[in-house]
């Protein structure tokens, strides 16, 4: 099931989304202290774009 205009999903290229590098084994993963998902979900929050890691 996708969303938008023609089935696009947010991690379609076409989108025009950027995916945050995770290193996550699971949900409850992304809040491990200082792991690159907790540093990517604080750098976006705060608007720091620039210090966001990318896949």
């Amino acid at each position: 099931m996708g969303l938008g205009d023609n089935w696009t999903i947010p991690t379609d290229e076409s989108f025009g989304g950027k995916i945050m590098a995770s290193d996550s084994g699971g949900h409850t993963g992304i809040h491990d202290e200082n792991s690159v998902s907790l540093r990517n979900q604080a750098a976006a929050s705060a608007g720091k774009h620039d210090k966001v890691e990318l896949e």
